[in-house]
């Protein structure tokens, strides 16, 4: 019997393998990292300002866990671009400012 985990696991696959058709270099993975965050980021505001929860199922959560995956198995070479290190620093202030906010929820690290 397939478990929901199961579905969601051969979905991420299906997703992967479409990802590395379009991006088949592990090139540039982190920023690709940080703009499905931004968009993850963009479709939690919109549900907030319309007072519902995000819902299990939406396009962005699903592509952010695909980026993780590449970069667990395939690495990910840092060619940052334009990337700066004050762009960096403000991911990690958002990093740290969502740890504290975990921790004053009483979730350990």
């Amino acid at each position: 019997m397939e478990t929901e985990l199961d579905k969601t696991l051969a979905e991420l696959k299906a997703e992967i393998l479409r990802a590395r058709e379009k991006h088949p270099t592990n090139k540039m993975l982190v920023l690709a990292l940080f703009e499905e965050l931004g968009e993850m980021a963009r479709l939690y505001l919109d549900a907030m300002t319309r007072g519902e929860e995000l819902k299990p199922g939406n396009t962005e959560t699903p592509h952010v866990a695909c980026v993780v995956i590449r970069m667990l198995a395939e690495g990910s070479e840092s060619v940052f671009g334009d990337c700066t290190a004050e762009f960096l620093q403000e991911f990690i202030r958002l990093g740290n400012e969502a740890n504290a906010r975990l921790k004053a929820a009483g979730v350990p690290d």
